[in-house]
């Protein structure tokens, strides 16, 4: 749900910094995240849930985050589409040797 936050926090998806006063997306017993996360196509594109690894989408931009932290970004920006799908998987599996290490 949208509402007004209270306190001057962080995003845990893009680390921006929330102020006061300004509108954010929050649900109970999560942190608030700012509405240009949550609106924007930066809904998960792909939760795991066993391993704390949460990955989503703003446009060509993707970014990881385990346990709430930011972990890494990959950006397609200037990408040929069809070197895409490859990468994404290679991408995932450098995130989860990044995740043994941090473990």
């Amino acid at each position: 749900m949208t509402i007004t936050a209270k306190f001057n926090s962080k995003c845990p998806i893009c680390g921006k910094q929330i102020h006061a006063g300004s509108k954010v997306n929050w649900e109970p017993g999560q942190k608030a995240k700012c509405v240009s996360c949550t609106e924007s196509a930066g809904t998960p594109a792909q939760s795991n849930n066993n391993t704390g690894l949460v990955i989503t989408k703003h446009g060509l931009i993707y970014r990881a985050h385990y346990n709430g932290k930011f972990l890494d970004e990959l950006d397609f920006t200037d990408t040929p589409q069809h070197f895409m799908r490859e990468a994404v998987a290679d991408w995932k599996k450098d995130l989860y040797k990044m995740i043994k290490k941090v473990s």
